[in-house]
């Protein structure tokens, strides 16, 4: 019997839910072969730079392996990685909610997303990666105590709620970021998605910014990732497709008047993606 193609998604996080107005989860999804040509050149990059890993976090801010490094190094470093990226075959996702809104949901709607917005997102990018992607996923997260556990437990009721998802999710994994570059890439996209999606609050350093009209220069689609209020919640997420009319997202009458939640978000592909968040901060990675 032929071995099955399964393409690997990796996602990370960026910003906590305790201590920030947005939320985002971001990553990339690819067939082996084209995520490995991808870790393999990031690798490569790292190796000419003498350093193990990168964070987006420590090098915007100049800060751990960066901490010696001026602007311009830095610099050169984040777009020679941004467009490796943008090249490569792999599909982008991301999906941002901000705080305000989740925390403008009632207690038993928050308490059936765990009451960490960082669920529902992570939901909303498998989920649209597995639209996207007719055949066999596997799942890579960030470890962390803080949420691999409960990233399970979703994992589970996303392949309990249907037949599909059961076939298609053959399984999730973690990986220490430091060492897994699939992981770093998922961390460019997840820090730029909310760098973007806050930037009515704080403008974004102009490196980032420039990655963002990077990402944002190729083909995306958005839609909606909706729960039904007091509904089962985590698990149970539906993804629509919609369409940007002078930038504000069209749905269907049905996601307009079913009492649900909507989270939107975007992506970004010239190969075709969607990715979800919130409505009132759709991330553009």
């Amino acid at each position: 019997m032929p071995l099955l193609p399964v393409a690997i998604a990796c996602f990370d996080e960026s910003g906590k839910f305790k201590n920030t107005d947005v939320v985002a989860v971001g990553g990339c999804v690819g067939m082996p072969d084209g995520l490995r040509a991808l870790t393999i050149k990031w690798s490569d990059r790292l190796g000419e730079e003498n350093i193990q890993c990168t964070s987006m976090k420590d090098a915007v801010h100049l800060k751990g392996c960066f901490r010696d490094w001026d602007e311009g190094r830095r610099n050169t470093l984040l777009r020679d990685f941004a467009q490796m990226i943008f090249d490569s075959s792999t599909i982008r996702l991301s999906a941002s909610i901000p705080t305000e809104r989740f925390n403008s949901f009632s207690q038993i709607d928050r308490e059936s997303l765990k009451n960490d917005s960082h669920y529902a997102s992570l939901e909303g990018c498998i989920r649209g990666a597995l639209q996207k992607y007719s055949g066999y996923m596997q799942v890579i997260c960030d470890l962390s105590v803080d949420y691999s556990e409960e990233c399970v437990r979703l994992f589970h009721a996303i392949r309990e709620s249907n037949p599909d998802m059961k076939s298609r999710c053959l399984g999730i994994g973690f990986q220490d970021d430091e060492a897994y570059p699939g992981l770093q890439i998922a961390d460019m996209i997840a820090y730029c998605a909310r760098a973007d999606a806050t930037r009515g609050t704080i403008t974004p350093k102009p490196i980032v910014d420039e990655i963002i009209k990077l990402f944002a220069s190729q083909d995306r689609q958005e839609g909606l990732a909706l729960y039904r209020t007091e509904g089962k919640g985590l698990g149970t997420a539906e993804i629509e497709l919609g369409e940007i009319k002078n930038g504000v997202l069209s749905t269907s009458e049905r996601a307009n008047k079913r009492r649900i939640w909507r989270i939107q978000g975007a992506t970004q592909s010239h190969r075709g993606c969607s990715t979800f968040g919130d409505r009132q901060a759709r991330s553009g990675v």
